[in-house]
Parts: C-alpha cells; structure tokens; sequence
C-alpha cells in the first residue's frame, strides 16, 4: 500500500431529486445504471491485479487459519522481495538509495516496515519526499521527488539551494547540477550571507537568502535574460547581480524587482545603442528612480582600462 493515501470526498447531497443523476452521476429516468468507467490499459491492469492478488492472499490467511495462515503469508518464499523498482531519481542514484534502505533481497514483502523505510530514504540529501507501495507477489516500488536546486550559496563551502530557500546539500568539486532536460548547468552563486547565520536560523539572513532566489526567478522569466554568475547580498546597497559572459556587476537594490530589471533593461539596450559597455551599473534608489550611474569602459583601452562614471537619466 502506498504511505501517502487520501480519503476519498464523501458524496455530495443534494435534497433535489432532479438534480440526482448530476450529483451522483447516474443517468436519470428508469434505466438509472452507473456510467461505465474508461476501459483500462494493460499497465493498470497488471497493477490492479496485483493488488487484487494482495488482498486476496491475506483475506485468505485470516479466513483459513488465522495465525498459521499469516505465518505462512509472512514466511512463504512465494512473497519474498525479489525486485526493487525506484522511480523519479535524477540525482540521487539507485544504488544510494538501496544502500541506505537497506533492503535485502529475499526479505518477505508482507513484513517490510515501509513507513519507517520511507522515513529512511528521506534522510538521502537530494530526496524531498518518498512513497512506497508493495507489487504484490514480489516487488517493492519505490518512488522519489528530489529537490530542485536553483542556485549555489557560498557559506564557507557552497551549498546548494532549492526554490524555497532550503540548504539541501554540499557541493562537490566538479559536480553541477543536472538541468531538468538532463545537462549539466552551472548555477549562480550567492554571495553575503554567513554559515553562522543559517545555521542559527537568523530569521533575516532567511528573509535575505528567499529574496535572491525571488529576484533569480524573476530574473529568468525576463526575455533572453543572459546567465548570472554571482548575486550578491549587502546591508547597505541591498541585492547586485553579475553577468556571467560581460563580468558587469548591477547593483539593484532591493524589492520588487520587476520595474528595477526593467529599468536595467532600458540601460542596458542605450548602453548597445551607443556600443560602449559598462563595467558596473548602480541603479537609483527610492528618491532617484530616474537616476542611474554607469562605470563605463573606454573602447580600445589595455586589459586595464582606466574607467570614468557617465549618469543616464531614462525618459
């Protein structure tokens, strides 16, 4: 049986015998027959029938024999674990998953404590949540969702993060994140943030770590929106972003981001216009928003090019 289960809705009254067969769904008149459900396909079949054959079995132990026929349930090799199925792992492999579960082929599939083997898999760093059900005679199914990571945050090691702010495990050297689409993607780093301050749970270094991972989503939804390398996180300036291929680091503040990206925009496409590039852009502040001040980089310069700062006042 699955560890996940809900109630099915109790039915829906309605004191209007008119409105009967729309409530119960049954056609109305004197032929009053339930609607026939979609024919099933072979998969569900073969899945019905084991659980069928499930129930069957351990009806009959109680109704022949009682004690003797749940031992015989609960010893026979007919109902010995020979195959584990684990789905829904991307990152975490199988071979971690049954190391840490533990589970040993030949094991009776009755007498298997799936709670307590769910409660195990989800101590794994990439799994979310795990549910598991018994394929009768002698299978065990056990599926994963993962987490999701998003971004990197440098906390003396980096860590990966998922979409809600939650630290989910270390990095490895050499490794990246698989995409959704199964590449390996590089993922932006956050930066300003301390391992002492997570670690004691600091309800605005939180507060901080979700709001980078708000902007990153707000970020990517913005037309051909170039890769992130770092953000950044400051008491004083608030959140700062850098371009992975330009190194051109955006100083925007804080919340909400959409008019302050769409303000980065607009410098960004006068900057193209005018084919000069910036290597630092600080957007204005809340009485300013009109203002902002660009470190731009003279054309033709040496590998360190000295730099000036032009202001660009958007219309």
């Amino acid at each position: 049986m699955p560890i996940s289960s809900s109630k099915r809705p109790a039915p829906v009254r309605n004191s209007s015998l008119s409105d009967r067969a729309s409530v119960r769904g049954v056609k109305g008149g004197r032929s009053n027959r339930k609607r026939q459900a979609a024919p099933r396909s072979l998969k569900e079949r073969f899945v019905h029938a084991g659980k069928l054959v499930g129930s069957v079995a351990m009806a009959a132990a109680v109704g022949f024999g009682g004690a003797s026929g749940y031992r015989y349930l609960t010893t026979a090799p007919a109902f010995a674990v020979d195959r584990l199925e684990i789905l829904g792992n991307q990152r975490a492999s199988a071979e971690s998953l049954e190391k840490l579960g533990a589970v040993v082929l030949g094991e009776n599939v009755f007498r298997l404590d799936t709670e307590s083997l769910a409660r195990t898999l989800a101590a794994h760093p990439w799994v979310a949540a795990v549910e598991i059900e018994r394929a009768f005679p002698r299978s065990l199914r056990i599926t994963v969702r993962e987490h999701q990571p998003v971004a990197l945050v440098a906390l003396g090691h980096l860590y990966y993060a998922d979409a809600t702010g939650e630290i989910v495990k270390r990095y490895a050297p050499g490794e990246l994140a698989p995409g959704s689409d199964g590449s390996r993607t590089a993922l932006p780093v956050i930066t300003g943030l301390t391992r002492a301050q997570i670690e004691t749970d600091d309800g605005e270094a939180k507060a901080q770590l979700q709001g980078a991972i708000e902007f990153l989503s707000a970020f990517a939804a913005l037309p051909n929106a170039p890769a992130l390398a770092e953000i950044h996180l400051d008491p004083v300036l608030g959140l700062s972003f850098v371009e992975a291929e330009t190194q051109t680091t955006v100083v925007v503040g804080g919340a909400p981001w959409a008019p302050r990206l769409s303000r980065w925009q607009e410098v960004r496409s006068a900057l193209d216009e005018k084919s000069v590039r910036a290597s630092r852009i600080m957007l204005g502040g809340e009485r300013r928003r009109d203002r902002v001040v660009a470190r731009l980089e003279k054309s033709g310069q040496t590998p360190e090019p000295k730099l000036e700062t032009a202001r660009l006042t958007l219309e």
